[in-house]
């Protein structure tokens, strides 16, 4: 599933709900505010809706009907020439004023007035869900990065439904206002809190796809990352050994193994030339074999920084 079919999931759940006529009206004024466009004639004024989804359609159309006792009409049309998608309109050519009294949608009013009708959190979850519906993504939580957001041209607007959101008790979402090209979005980018709202909005299957996409998906990087740094602690243990053989078969052909005046240094470096790869924990377990006393991983560092210094005194490097 992809990101653009993963918001078609969340809204077609949205559509598919069974509320109640106040929730079906809250998301009715979301979904007009944001997505209406309205024209006048001397007669009467005209509203059209504007979706590419059907089943938003059909809801918006059976909402209509239901809250309005109005039939809208459908009109058809292809997004461009190259795109095969339908856009839906649905036009209201009689009872407009009717509806926009209904929501309360006074083009006079202030933003704040309009908004403080959504006095409950199911209003408000009602009316997220209509504006959602209309301008609203989010990337499946595959995808590199977590995003969810609502887009408008009005940017007091969204800094009211912002104002909305925070009134709200146990919504903890950290939502942002940012400016998009010739638009402003209201977004949140943090996975759990996106997981949050969809359960709030009443997405409940599309916040179990999510978490379930979500947590694999982490459990993979994880698994990764352990890989990553397993690979990484390989990487530096090959590196050091290869280091200490050098020294050490330095010293053998200058000096001789069985010449160094401690018999750990020898059983060290004779270990560590059988084992080129092992690791400190490897070596000071076979270093158990060989001595009554446990020699810790602290002591075979000391030891090899030893034959480390003898081996660049050789090099004609007493200091380094």
């Amino acid at each position: 599933m992809q990101a653009s079919s993963f918001t078609s999931f969340v809204k077609e759940e949205l559509t598919t709900k069974p509320y109640d006529p106040a929730r079906r009206l809250a998301m009715m004024a979301g979904f007009i505010k944001n997505n209406g466009r309205f024209s006048w004639t001397k007669q009467s004024a005209k509203l059209t809706l504007t979706t590419t989804y059907s089943k938003i359609a059909n809801f918006m159309y059976a909402t209509s009907v239901e809250l309005f006792g109005r039939k809208p009409h459908f009109e058809y049309k292809t997004a461009s020439r190259f795109s095969k998608r339908r856009i839906y309109e649905i036009v209201f050519d009689e009872g407009v004023d009717q509806i926009l009294e209904r929501i309360h949608l006074d083009f006079a009013s202030s933003s704040k007035d309009y908004l403080n009708q959504f006095s409950t959190p199911d209003l408000v979850a009602g009316y997220m869900s209509g504006l959602f519906l209309a301008s609203g993504s989010v990337n499946h939580p595959q995808s590199s990065h977590y995003h969810l957001e609502v887009s408008s041209e009005d940017e007091d607007w969204l800094h009211g439904v912002l104002r909305l959101l925070k009134r709200v008790k146990n919504l903890t979402v950290d939502f942002r206002i940012a400016p998009r090209k010739n638009k402003w979005i209201l977004y949140v980018k943090k996975s759990d809190q996106i997981a949050d709202f969809l359960i709030f909005l009443g997405a409940t299957e599309s916040t179990l796809e999510y978490e379930n996409v979500r947590v694999a998906r982490d459990f993979s990087n994880s698994e990764n990352r352990l890989q990553i740094c397993e690979n990484a602690n390989m990487r530096k243990t090959i590196e050091a050994a290869q280091r200490q053989i050098e020294d050490i078969r330095l010293i053998d052909k200058v000096v001789g193994l069985h010449h160094l005046d401690h018999p750990k240094l020898v059983t060290l470096a004779r270990l560590r030339l059988e084992h080129d790869s092992s690791s400190l924990d490897e070596l000071s377990t076979l270093m158990k074999q060989a001595f009554p006393t446990a020699v810790s991983k602290s002591n075979l560092n000391h030891l090899f920084r030893s034959l480390h210094q003898l081996a660049n005194k050789l090099r004609g490097k007493p200091h380094a």
